[in-house]
């Protein structure tokens, strides 16, 4: 393997010396980006290695810049790709395999503890050591097994000297249960490591390694793998298997109790919707299939081939009809709205309408040079949509036979044509990372929902209320987005381990089924569950209040919305003064105080119709926070901190303390003796509430944005431009720990109501979950549409609020117990007899998955 930091040593004859190396070479890591691609040194490396050596032995690592493969010229996209030397140019035979590490920016992304970079790792090693996934993984087990041995014996020679100087029975049990703890704690870490490695490959059994890793014990690095997976699956409802390759479509019939899903391999399978998602059986097909279509009875399943469509009857499971007709690979289909016509694109250029009811004779409509890759009729059956190679959305007017104006705006291949069930909109998404909506009756200029970039747009498909547009991109994710406003409706879903070829709704809107290259078939909850909509805006504070029945939330569109937790709606609403910062519970939650910049308003959480604004404050009141025993509200308005006195009608200010510059945090003390307030200078002061003048000040590392007390009042936590959360030590007033791994501003802190984890909340679009007592990190949970805002506990640590989001509030289980159920409904399996004996739980027979 040639790596020219380490292959090279001093010598006057540089390039000499570099064909030696390359020339005792059998790999060459190429680590991709535009500052390779412009060095002279590497393209003449490479341009070696194609003269002298197998370009299959070129391993490309891609560490910044775009590569973009161009299906057309059989060749990369020059015009796109920024991080290939142009020695490679022609060179490659097909779309190379590269492994992406573009988002690895950190440390902690660099470690083998990061289950993205051991899959990348892994995907690496098994080129160099010629070996399977199945057989590296294996050997960890081997030396794993070693390891055991080796610890027995010394378990057991040490025992054996033991028992010479002590009392036999007591040392024996001592000892045993020494080994049996430390046994424990070796296997939890174990299967942990090994869910984290079998996450992109085995997304299945990861899941299930994970549980097994927090059965056995419960381990940091147990709970690290199982959060990993909660953060990865979010959204996520059934994980099928059946397919030996990629999946290229799914589709729902009209019903929606069964779904089809065909492989690149030529198999289609049928899957019941309605309850078990139980296989219904395989239709084998030859040669490679591309998509499917069912008809509007549900009756015929038409699937995608070589040269022609096969049309399916799905009761029986049997081919009725083969439609040639096409020179090359069928890539779109679609039936007309009363079933008579079937439409056809394909990679010879044409577009062929087929009349089921007539006399079977094929009619082309378009013999273009380029692929047709997605063909669409409008809800009316007027109008048949396709796009294709040649950047264009094109429109056939049925009626007359005519060709309809055809659409630009695409700056890459078109891959997929959807119409919105109403027929007013027709969206598409391109090769160059587009997705675009135009007006189907007044197509002048489309709204553009995401512009260019270097993830293709494979798949787009409407809900059935129009109001949502899922995209498939092939950067393994998909993004929901909002139709009206143009934003995600939700972070992007992300369980894909490859890219993503297709999305369907079901008919009833509650699920969104995609396929990819992974071989998986997917089902997610489409209308979002775990989202909590109403605001407008970004969402800055979130509050449960002390029962965690209700959970109150506010936003720079100036709405406080009051929710009720457990059914997860929203129950009460009110509009406040200006943009809302905070949002604060009285401890007997009956009252529900909100800071903006134009005043304090106080809530009656039974009718927040007409709040009262709290006298005094109508200049500002940017942050504020309950006493817990609610007896006081202090109040931060501008560089001044009031503590007020609520028994009073009304409410009458006590005492203050001012600070030098804005105060943009507050938090009670867990005991209500003290308060610490924080500024926009780094000041950080702990102070009393009986005598705001006696207190202690520090300094903190930057300005800062946000406190949080540990519920043993022993440590308070800050956060804020210095990107990083600092935990410091309240009685001596002196930091314990710098926690780095935001990459932006935190604005949010919580801890647990055990005092255990710490959640963070940055504009970098992250939550970070940190372990208190290691001050390490538990689970990072990227990804957000938007910054977030505030995060919150619920009373009973099971769950975590975080607002942000353009408008919306995420819930996220944090309680190990309710993840473990949710990933048991994901796989829908236990462990196999294999499976146990392959990871050393032969005689655990515990059930995974009850």
């Amino acid at each position: 393997m040639f790596r020219d930091e380490t292959n090279l040593a001093a010598d006057p004859g540089l390039w000499s010396s570099i064909e030696q190396a390359l020339a005792s070479s059998r790999f060459f890591i190429l680590l991709a980006s535009p500052d390779a691609a412009a060095s002279k040194w590497v393209d003449k490396e490479v341009g070696w290695w194609r003269s002298h050596k197998p370009l299959a032995n070129l391993l490309v690592v891609l560490t910044d810049g775009g590569l973009v493969w161009d299906d057309v010229a059989g060749d990369v996209d020059w015009n796109r790709t920024t991080a290939l030397p142009t020695a490679v140019k022609g060179g490659f035979r097909e779309e190379p395999h590269y492994i992406d590490l573009r988002w690895a920016r950190t440390a902690e992304h660099l470690s083998l503890t990061d289950p993205r970079f051991r899959g990348c790792v892994a995907d690496l090693a098994v080129p160099l050591h010629g070996q399977s996934k199945d057989a590296l993984f294996g050997e960890d087990v081997r030396q794993h097994r070693r390891t055991v041995r080796l610890a027995g014996s010394a378990i057991a020679a040490l025992t054996v000297l033991t028992l010479l100087a002590a009392d036999l029975a007591v040392i024996a049990r001592s000892n045993q249960l020494t080994a049996e703890t430390r046994g424990r704690l070796a296997t939890s870490r174990y299967l942990a490591s090994q869910a984290d490695a079998a996450s992109a490959s085995q997304p299945d059994l990861s899941m299930l390694l994970s549980m097994a890793a927090l059965q056995t014990d419960d381990t940091l690095e147990a709970q690290r793998s199982l959060l990993g997976q909660a953060g990865q699956r979010k959204g996520l409802i059934r994980l099928l298997g059946g397919h030996a390759s990629g999946v290229s479509g799914v589709v729902f019939n009209p019903s929606g109790s069964t779904m089809a899903s065909v492989g690149n391999d030529g198999t289609t399978m049928l899957w019941d919707t309605t309850k078990s998602y139980a296989s219904l059986g395989r239709l084998d097909g030859r040669g490679t299939t591309t998509g499917a279509a069912f008809s509007p009875d549900g009756r015929t399943l038409a699937v995608a081939g070589q040269q022609s469509a096969v049309l399916w009857d799905v009761a029986s499971k049997t081919p009725n009809r083969s439609l040639p007709g096409h020179k090359g690979l069928v890539q779109g289909l679609a039936f007309s709205p009363d079933g008579r016509l079937l439409a056809s694109g394909g990679w010879d250029g044409r577009v062929i309408v087929w009349d089921l009811h007539g006399d079977g004779h094929p009619r082309i409509l378009t013999d273009q040079p380029g692929p047709v890759l997605s063909v669409a009729f409008s809800p009316d059956g007027t109008t048949l949509a396709w796009g294709g190679a040649d950047k264009k959305v094109s429109r056939w007017d049925l009626a007359s036979g005519r060709p309809l104006p055809s659409l630009s705006g695409h700056q890459g291949p078109v891959l997929s044509v959807a119409f919105s069930p109403d027929g007013t909109r027709l969206a598409s998404g391109g090769g160059d990372g587009s997705v675009l909506v135009w007006d189907a009756l007044q197509p002048a200029r489309p709204g553009t929902l995401t512009k260019g970039d270097l993830a293709w747009v494979t798949s787009v498909a409407f809900s059935p209320d129009g109001e949502t547009l899922a995209s498939a991109r092939n950067d393994h994710t998909i993004i929901l987005w909002d139709v009206k406003s143009g934003f995600p409706r939700r972070p992007p879903l992300t369980s894909h381990t490859d890219m993503v070829a297709s999305v369907a709704f079901s008919p009833d809107g509650s699920r969104l089924a995609s396929g990819g290259g992974d071989g998986l078939v997917l089902i997610w909850d489409a209308r979002g569950s775990d989202l909590l909509r109403g605001h407008s805006d970004l969402v800055q504070t979130v509050a449960f209040s002390r029962d965690g029945r209700t959970l109150a939330s506010g936003g720079m569109d100036g709405r406080v919305i009051v929710w009720d937790a457990a059914e997860r709606r929203p129950v009460r609403s009110g509009t406040a003064q200006g943009p809302v910062r905070v949002v604060a519970f009285s401890p007997d939650g009956k009252t529900l105080a909100s800071a903006s910049s134009r005043g304090v308003q106080l809530w009656d959480v039974s009718d927040p119709a007409t709040p009262s604004a709290l006298p005094g404050t109508e200049s500002g009141g940017s942050v504020l926070a309950f006493s817990p025993d609610g007896r006081r509200l202090a109040v931060a308005s501008a560089n001044t901190v009031t503590l007020w006195d609520l028994a009073p009608t009304p409410p009458q200010p006590e005492r203050s303390r001012r600070h030098t510059t804005t105060v943009n945090s507050l938090a009670f003390s867990p005991d209500g003796k003290t308060v610490a307030s924080a500024d926009s200078d780094g000041n950080l002061a702990v102070w009393e509430v009986d005598d705001p003048t006696n207190g202690t000040a520090w300094k903190a590392p930057g300005p800062v944005e946000t406190v949080a007390f540990s519920p043993d009042g022993r440590t308070l936590a800050s956060g804020g431009l210095d990107k990083n959360v600092t935990l410091w030590d309240v009685a001596r007033h002196t930091a314990t720990a710098t926690l780095t791994g935001h990459t932006a501003q935190v604005q949010g802190l919580a801890f647990s109501p055990d005092g255990t984890t710490l959640a963070s909340a940055g504009f970098d679009r992250t939550i970070i979950l940190w372990d208190v007592g290691s001050k390490t990190r538990l689970a990072t949970w990227g990804g957000q549409i938007d910054q977030v805002g505030g995060v919150a506990f619920s009373p009973d640590g099971g769950t975590l609020a975080s607002g942000g989001n353009r408008g919306a509030v995420i819930l996220w289980d944090v309680g190990l117990g309710a993840i473990q159920h949710h990933l048991c409904g994901i796989v829908s399996r236990d462990l196999t007899d294999a499976e146990r004996a392959t990871y050393h739980l032969e005689n655990e027979r515990r059930h995974l998955c009850p």
